[in-house]
């Protein structure tokens, strides 16, 4: 029975998994509004966006097009919580490499 959370753990990983999507939220819209600056600005003039802005596009593109958890799915909590810190961490190394690519720009 190694698979089984207690309710504390239980609890406590649903703290954690929310405070990585509600970070991931608000870091997504930070990270288009900047990769929006630092390249569609430049290049095609473009007017810059606002960071709620970019956070609204950024919810209204996970609202449509993002595939959507299933509530029966009974999967894990702790590979919930690591693909979350995975998708941000992964967010970040691409927002430093594209600012690192708009310096040259």
């Amino acid at each position: 029975m190694k698979n089984e959370i207690d309710g504390a753990t239980g609890c406590l990983l649903f703290i954690a998994l929310l405070a990585v999507t509600v970070a991931a939220f608000f870091l997504q819209g930070l990270y288009l509004m900047l990769a929006w600056s630092w390249v569609m600005v430049p290049i095609f003039k473009l007017p810059a966006l606002t960071y709620w802005g970019a956070t609204a596009i950024s919810l209204l593109w996970v609202t449509l097009f993002e595939p959507h958890p299933n509530p029966k799915d009974n999967s894990d909590p702790i590979d919930s919580l690591k693909r979350s810190v995975l998708i941000l961490v992964i967010d970040t190394l691409f927002m430093g490499i594209l600012w690192l690519v708009s310096l040259g720009i």
